[in-house]
């Protein structure tokens, strides 16, 4: 985990802030995990990417590492 990844705290905060909802602890431990595990995907598809030659691909491959049909 970096110094910049999520916490629950920040979760919460953003839920109140953007979409004004409370999160349970729980509930937010649960995303900020979540998050954590996406970017860790996301930066090792970013480095793998020419995004100039491929527009698509990046949204193509995060569907892909979802589980998800695209």
């Amino acid at each position: 985990m970096t110094d910049r990844a999520p916490t629950a705290a920040l979760v919460q905060a953003m839920a109140v802030q953007l979409r004004g909802e409370t999160l349970s602890g729980q509930r937010a431990t649960e995303v900020a995990a979540d998050l954590r595990r996406l970017a860790s995907h996301a930066s090792a598809v970013a480095a793998e990417n020419d995004f100039n030659a491929e527009p698509g691909q990046f949204a193509a491959t995060l569907v892909h590492l979802a589980g998800g049909e695209r």
